[in-house]
């Protein structure tokens, strides 16, 4: 059976990727800011903050499954994806402007 090839260009692959680090960026630093206010401020015990974290991140994979199946449907002029990112980052900006000034 022959494999299908499909050639992605650099500038494609370079986009991508400036993504996944932004994103990751934005992750791994809330991520670290909420172990040490869970531990050290709310007084939680590590292995309870880790339970929590690997519990939310199975989570996080359902809803992917979930939300894969809702972007598939989605059918509009702009696209599949566009629409709920154009709608999905003001949200996400203000939660993250949020979580660093409200404390």
């Amino acid at each position: 059976m022959a494999q299908k090839r499909y050639a992605i260009s650099l500038k494609e692959r370079v986009s991508y990727a400036i993504g996944d680090v932004g994103c990751n960026f934005v992750w791994s630093t809330v991520a670290s800011f909420l172990t040490l206010y869970y531990t050290d401020s709310v007084g939680i015990a590590a292995a309870v903050v880790g339970t929590l974290m690997l519990v939310t991140r199975l989570l996080d994979g359902l809803t992917d499954l979930g939300f894969g199946l809702i972007l598939d449907r989605t059918k509009t002029k702009m696209g599949k994806a566009r629409p709920w990112i154009l709608w999905s980052t003001p949200m996400m900006a203000l939660g993250l402007i949020a979580l660093w000034k409200i404390h």
